[in-house]
């Protein structure tokens, strides 16, 4: 494994490690107290008079408070949060984010979101208008619109953003969007097939070609302790996909990364010889197929042209 990649895999599984794993809790709102006043005693008349007394002050009824904060104190449950956008044919690009709950100087309720992949955390910005949603993100005008059911522990609506197209165009996409608290998959369980599937476990480096890409790729893969879940990354000599995650069961091999503004999905299934064939997509504006190998030895140019310069 080259030196790039023990230092990317290493800081893919200690920050990994640490990915929250708390279950959505409420945010129970506040309720305001109005004080009765206390009312007088009514004089009671006697054959004889007392003694004049003072007069007794009856007490001011207080004013009520303000509390407008408890028309918007509901909303998306705090905790991880496992988001799905659909892409045409009908696969989903799936997502982690975590949502916090806090109050600001002025004790008005906040929302807070980051977008998880692997160890990469991403800022994101929410604005509450019960029942609606709205997630934005910074450097792009994508955002995702969505209505929080009445348990607070669902979403639902459309993720929209825009592409040019080859002519120059934009074009406005809306994809439909869901999400559901207190699910740390990455992306929903397989149902079990008829045949059980043997595939061992998922080599760790891969030659990687595609369908319409030119040039040579490699990919690098760890599997994480339970078995199941896989980090990692996909580069070329000009780029790389930037940290993964995903996982691998059944002999398919699903990993995504969602940055708000862009996001990619490799979906795809080992062959029975060995071979790891699938569709890469970028959101809905593009797809392509490709096809990887096992391959321990494989390396870009540029790291070969290093290694022979003894670097």
């Amino acid at each position: 494994m080259s030196r790039y990649s023990k230092l990317f895999v290493a800081g893919l599984i200690a920050a990994v490690s640490c990915l929250p794993l708390t279950a959505c809790t409420a945010q129970a709102p506040e309720t305001t107290v109005t004080v009765q006043p206390e009312q007088p005693m009514p004089e009671v008349q006697t054959a004889a008079q007392p003694e004049a007394q003072p007069e007794e002050v009856a007490q001011q009824p207080e004013e009520p408070k303000a509390n407008s904060k408890n028309t918007i104190d509901w909303g998306p449950r705090r905790g991880i949060w496992r988001g799905e956008i659909e892409l045409p044919g009908g696969q989903a690009l799936s997502f982690n984010f975590v949502i916090e709950f806090t109050r600001d100087e002025e004790d008005q309720p906040t929302w807070d979101v980051s977008l998880r992949n692997g160890a990469e955390v991403l800022p994101a910005m929410i604005q509450n208008n019960n029942p609606l949603n709205i997630i934005t993100f910074p450097g792009t005008d994508a955002r995702i619109e969505a209505t929080v059911n009445s348990s607070n522990t669902g979403l639902g609506g459309e993720y929209i953003y825009t592409h040019e197209n080859d002519e120059g165009e934009a074009v406005e996409y809306r994809l439909p969007f869901i999400a559901q608290c207190s699910d740390t998959r990455r992306f929903a369980w397989l149902e079990a097939g008829e045949d059980e599937v043997a595939t061992g476990r998922l080599a760790e480096r891969w030659a990687v070609s595609f369908d319409e890409r030119t040039g040579p790729a490699i990919a690098e893969f760890i599997t994480l302790p339970d078995g199941i879940n896989v980090v990692g990354t996909v580069r070329t000599l000009a780029e790389d996909d930037g940290q993964l995650a995903g996982s691998f069961e059944q002999g398919r091999l699903r990993l995504s990364r969602f940055t708000g503004g862009t996001g990619i999905l490799y979906d795809g299934t080992i062959e029975p010889d060995g071979t790891l064939i699938g569709t890469f997509r970028s959101l809905a504006h593009h797809a392509e197929g490709f096809t990887a190998s096992p391959d321990g030895e494989a390396q870009l140019e540029r790291e070969t042209d290093s290694k022979l310069a003894g670097e």
